[in-house]
């Protein structure tokens, strides 16, 4: 991962199948220093940069091999762990403005999404009882595109207002 300024790279290493590490590259420092994890047996992987560039996103695994989602401060080297259910997350990525975290999970080989809301730390419920599978949210943060299953994707999608919490057709097929 690179950070919106350019200055940090997240770079990953396997040391084993179940077993992985995550370094900082400085590029104005030319240092390079491990960040996580000290613990043989769990693996890291880095993820996203904040819009702020001084915090990384990274999944990692807990002492019961679940699945958790970190946020690590560049500059305070403080590791927080998100409260939000992150079993079977297979990626994090951040939505333009940086307000909305996406969180892929694989359950059972299908895939969706989940949405959580930075501002205030909650999952926001986009598709009320379904799975679905985010493909966007608009630069304005007000719109995200999603397809209900993915099994009838491109078939069926739909645009959810953030704002209204409305949602719509977009695609039926």
């Amino acid at each position: 991962a690179v950070c919106p300024n350019e200055r940090y790279l997240a770079l990953w290493k396997e040391v084993s199948p179940n077993h992985s590490e995550i370094y900082i590259y400085d590029l104005e420092k030319k240092e390079l220093n491990k960040v996580a994890p000290n613990t043989p047996g769990r693996f890291a992987v880095p993820q996203v940069y904040d819009k702020r560039p001084t915090l990384l996103y990274y999944l990692t695994t807990d002492a019961s091999h679940k699945t958790k989602i970190m946020k690590y401060d560049l500059g305070t080297q403080e590791h927080t762990a998100l409260p939000v259910d992150a079993t079977d997350a297979v990626f994090v990525r951040q939505s333009y403005g940086g307000r909305y975290l996406v969180i892929g999970i694989s359950q059972n080989g299908q895939l969706s999404s989940r949405l959580i809301d930075l501002e205030n730390g909650k999952p926001v419920d986009f598709s009320p009882g379904a799975l679905a599978v985010i493909f966007d949210i608009s630069r304005t943060e007000r719109w995200v595109l999603f397809a209900p299953d993915l099994k009838d994707s491109p078939g069926s999608l739909k645009i959810y207002d953030l704002h209204t919490g409305q949602t719509r057709k977009v695609l039926q097929g």
